[in-house]
Order: structure tokens, then sequence, then C-alpha cells
């Protein structure tokens, strides 16, 4: 299966999602803020990080979705995964992406899946 996360590239939950989906045999491409560079990428081997132009404090939030719904469409994801309904779920509000479902978990950040 072929996931897209969008989310902060330096969170640890972050890169715990992507590091498992690709253990246990997906595609993982996570797409980020360029605020969001970590120091140090502990992304496994095999895992796309792709950085986004704009910063979400030069409006990117907007500017961004055009060029992320391309690059999602271009990717032919089976699954689109947002983290952060304020930050990421917004983004991929903006990219238009059809059939947002958003989950609450007690430990994780609010997902927004495309299902």
């Amino acid at each position: 299966m072929k996931i897209a996360l969008l989310a902060p590239a330096d969170s640890p939950h972050a890169v715990k999602w992507a590091n498992m989906f690709q253990k246990r045999g997906n595609s993982v491409t996570v797409f980020s803020l360029p605020e969001d560079k970590p120091d140090d990428l502990l992304y496994d081997a095999g895992i796309s990080v792709n950085y986004l132009e704009v910063k979400a404090a030069d409006d990117g939030l907007k500017a961004n979705a055009k060029n992320l719904k391309r690059l999602i469409s271009a990717g032919d994801f089976d699954v689109v995964n947002a983290f952060g309904a304020n930050t990421y779920g917004v983004l991929a509000m903006n990219a238009k992406q059809k059939y947002l479902l958003i989950l609450r978990v007690k430990i994780f950040p609010t997902i927004i899946t495309r299902i």
C-alpha cells in the first residue's frame, strides 16, 4: 500500500508511524512544512521525506495546497493521513482531499484520513 503522511517531519510520532508502516511492507512518503525539518533524520531507509515550499507563517497552509494536491495525485497514494487538525489537516483540506475523516486518539495527535 502507498501511504502519504502529512506531518511535521521532526515529530517523533511521525517518525514512529512512518517506520512502522514501512516495516509492515508499505511504501511511505512524508510531506512536511519547511520549518519542521529535523536536525537528524530518524526515518528508516526507503522512506521519502518531501518538504513543501512555503512556511506556515507565510500562509503556507493555503500557498502549498496546489502543489501538495499535484504531488498526492502524482503519487497515486492509497491512503493520505494528516497529523494535527489545525495544521496539516487544514493543509489537506485546502488541497481538496476528498472523504476526510477526523479521528481523535488520546495518545496521538488528531488524524485526518482520506477514505
